[in-house]
């Protein structure tokens, strides 16, 4: 056998070794996947692993189908129930029940719960009429009493009194309180020129 022919018998042997060597571990690396992989998955589009079809969550090693309730819908999130009540209905444990709207209320942004029309508050399950006193006006607000007294004026329970400024003084930036005029000091409820220390 010549050199030529020694060395091409080789390299044949070689390929032939090299090819069988990824094919074997091509169906090994095959098999191995197909045991990881559960049922309802698939593998992932990027990066390593397994993820679950739409409709499905992972459990353990598993991928158990989602239960939707009544008035509900997928919302194709891998955590929490994997899904979201409909426009006008609440969660309630496993459930969506719906929204009872109360008079003088309609449904929020969200659709998930209700809020008061305007000039009105939540109180007790229900929207009551804001009262807006006498020298007062409404704010459009989510907490207080729904109302602010006018400039001049010093909120009192349900009720705005005329706040008592004294000689030498004058309503301040807020509108709820006084301050002396310069050069006057306050003094208890008074405006007095200060003492002179020479």
């Amino acid at each position: 056998m010549s050199r030529a022919q020694s060395k091409h018998n080789f390299l044949s042997s070689f390929l032939i070794l090299m090819l069988l060597t990824i094919n074997v571990s091509g169906v090994v690396y095959a098999d191995v996947n197909k045991d990881v992989i559960p049922k309802n998955a698939r593998s992932k589009s990027y990066g390593s692993g397994w993820e679950c079809f739409l409709g499905y969550q992972v459990k353990g090693e598993e991928c158990i189908a989602i239960k939707i309730p009544d008035n509900a819908y997928l919302n194709n999130s891998s955590y929490g129930n994997g899904w979201k009540c409909n426009w006008g209905y609440r969660k309630t444990d496993k459930t969506c029940v719906i929204i009872k709207i109360p008079k003088n209320a309609y449904l929020n942004s969200s659709g998930d719960d209700w809020q008061c029309k305007r000039r009105f508050k939540a109180h007790d399950k229900r929207c009551v009429a804001v009262k807006v006193p006498e020298n007062g006006y409404f704010v459009d607000a989510t907490y207080g009493k729904g109302w602010k007294c006018e400039r001049g004026y010093l909120a009192k329970k349900d009720v705005c009194v005329s706040l008592k400024v004294p000689e030498n003084a004058h309503i301040d930036y807020s509108g709820s309180d006084w301050e002396c005029n310069p050069p006057y000091k306050k003094q208890k409820d008074k405006c007095k020129l200060p003492t002179s220390n020479k």
